[in-house]
């Protein structure tokens, strides 16, 4: 089963790998950056220490849409892109979440948590303690569904 975040910013994604790297570093995450986000097709591939991972991705602008989406979500103030972080796991839903934060803060992005249905708005510190509980799990080779089998 996948989880997915969605982001919102307003313009052209303006941050480079280099640039990501080191708001993620100052956010407390050791990253390589393997690809810039606008080659990132489906599959983006990070590291994170010495966890190699990724996540699907899915970015578009709302063009014609925004104002319809507007109003369906006022929160968004004029944010007309969007890109959505599916993620299966631990790793790389700790990584969605570190990259989502990451974006918040450099390019005044939102987050959006869709999971189980249910969509809740995160400040990126809440996305940096998700991806900081979610990494240390898949660290240790912790797996819920493992977990249930015992």
């Amino acid at each position: 089963m996948s989880d997915e975040i969605d982001v919102f910013w307003q313009g052209p994604l303006r941050v480079s790998g280099a640039a990501l790297q080191s708001a993620l570093a100052t956010l407390g995450f050791e990253t390589k950056i393997l690809s810039e986000f606008k080659e990132a097709e489906l599959f983006w591939p990070v590291e994170f220490g010495a966890l190699r991972t990724g996540f699907e991705v899915y970015a578009s602008a709302f063009g014609e849409d925004l104002e319809a989406i507007s109003k369906e979500m006022p929160e968004l103030k004029g944010r007309d892109h969007q890109a959505t972080f599916r993620f299966f796991g631990d790793a790389e839903g700790g990584a969605a979440f570190a990259i989502a934060a990451a974006l918040a803060k450099l390019q005044d992005a939102l987050v959006r948590d869709r999971h189980a249905g249910i969509n809740i708005w995160v400040s990126s510190d809440e996305a940096v303690a998700k991806a900081q509980r979610m990494l240390r799990r898949a660290a240790v080779g912790y797996s819920p569904r493992a977990n249930d089998l015992v």
